[in-house]
C-alpha cells in the first residue's frame, strides 16, 4: 500500500513537471498529475490517518516546491526549451538594418513582386516591403517613393510605365 501510495505521488509529480517544462499550455497532462498527486494525499489521509496524511501533504508540497525552484534556478530544464527562432521573411536581410532613414520621397524603385497594394519593391539594391497608394503594380513595373512613415513606404506607378493590366 505503502508503494502505490508513492508511485501515485512519484507519477503525478513527473507528470506535473512534464506539463511544466515540456507540453505547451494546460493540457490533459498538468491534470492528471495534479489529480493523481491529490489522490496519493487523499489515500495517505484515509488509510494511515490524519497525523500521516498532513505529513505526506507537507512533504508532497515542500519537495515540489523545492525541485522546481532548483529546476528554475539551475537552468537544468533549459536543455528542453527551444532556442531557435524563425526569421521573418520580411526581416532585413544581414548587413540590412532595415532602417529606411536613406530613403527620400522622389526616389525611384522597380517591383519585384506583384503590389496589391503590398509588394516588395528593389530600392537602389536592396529589397524594400512597400505599399502601392493606388491601383496594383506588376513585377518590374517603375515607381516612386511618395511618402515614408516610420519604417512603411508608400509608393506610386511611374507615368512611363506601359499600361500590363486592365
Amino acid at each position: 500500500m505503502l508503494t502505490g501510495l508513492l508511485l501515485l505521488l512519484l507519477v503525478g509529480f513527473l507528470l506535473l513537471m512534464a506539463e511544466i517544462f515540456l507540453v505547451p499550455g494546460v493540457t490533459i497532462v498538468g491534470l492528471l498529475g495534479v489529480l493523481l498527486m491529490g489522490l496519493g494525499v487523499w489515500m495517505a489521509y484515509s488509510k494511515y490517518g490524519q497525523p500521516t496524511g498532513h505529513y505526506v501533504l507537507i512533504a508532497t508540497f515542500s519537495l515540489s516546491s523545492i525541485i522546481l525552484i532548483r529546476a528554475f534556478r539551475t537552468g537544468f530544464w533549459g536543455a528542453f526549451a527551444l532556442k531557435s527562432t524563425l526569421e521573418d521573411a520580411r526581416s532585413p536581410e544581414p548587413g540590412n538594418s532595415g532602417s529606411t532613414q536613406s530613403l527620400r520621397p522622389g526616389m525611384s524603385a522597380r517591383a519585384i513582386s506583384r503590389l496589391r497594394p503590398m509588394g516588395m519593391a528593389d530600392i537602389e539594391g536592396e529589397v524594400r516591403e512597400v505599399e502601392l497608394t493606388d491601383g496594383w503594380a506588376e513585377p518590374g513595373d517603375f515607381l516612386i517613393i511618395t511618402q515614408i512613415d516610420h519604417h512603411k513606404i508608400f509608393v506610386q506607378l511611374t507615368p512611363f510605365n506601359p499600361p500590363t493590366h486592365v
